[in-house]
């Protein structure tokens, strides 16, 4: 009885880990794969860099090119020399005065449990409806 049990375990073939070649040794490491195409797909993209920059200078200082087109190729030359410029903007009040705010703490002492119950239910109800982003939530927790 015990020949017709099948022998489980052991070596078998073509399992376990897999050495390292010494033809490729970066096999089986994705991230350094990776990491080479990703140096060569730069050093294209380089290349092609300068010959798109040279065609914008070349439309750029054409005089026979339309004005629109001198200056949106100037714009880019520019765009990528020294970066876009940050648009900022800024809010105020009337006149440039600051914005005026006011916080009024309510007092809730005089309410009842059931309507505090109430009030916090309508409370949670606004913060889901405004898709529970933290700046909206309000502290109702009693001081």
């Amino acid at each position: 009885m015990a020949s017709a049990l099948k022998k489980s375990g052991g070596k078998r073939e073509g399992a376990g880990r897999k050495g390292v070649s010494k033809e490729d040794p970066d096999r089986g490491n994705l991230m350094a794969v990776n990491m080479r195409a990703r140096v060569a797909m730069n050093k294209a993209f380089l290349d092609e860099s300068t010959s798109a920059l040279n065609t914008l200078t070349s439309v750029m200082v054409n005089t026979l090119a339309e004005n629109k087109d001198r200056i949106a190729a100037a714009r880019e030359v520019l765009d990528r020399g020294m970066g876009k410029i940050i648009q900022t903007h800024e809010l105020s009040g009337p006149n440039g005065q600051p914005i005026q705010h006011q916080t009024q703490v309510a007092d809730l002492s005089s309410l009842k449990t059931a309507d505090l119950k109430q009030l916090e239910t309508l409370l949670a109800q606004t913060v889901l409806a405004s898709n529970d982003r933290e700046s909206d939530i309000i502290d109702v927790t009693p001081q």
